[in-house]
């Protein structure tokens, strides 16, 4: 699974380079990042309200 997302990060910059992107590829990782982000977001405010 990990090789596969390689792949998919390579291909949607060699098409994003050669002016042709797959917008298949594009849009799961903006997806992937913002789900990270939010996910990181929420573990960030959950720890801080303990502590504080």
């Amino acid at each position: 699974m990990r090789g596969l997302h390689r792949l998919q990060r390579r291909e949607t910059l060699r098409g994003l380079l050669s002016g042709e992107p797959s917008t298949g590829d594009a849009f799961a990782a903006v997806v992937r990042c913002v789900g990270l982000a939010l996910l990181a977001y929420v573990w960030a405010v959950s720890t801080f309200k303990k502590r504080a």
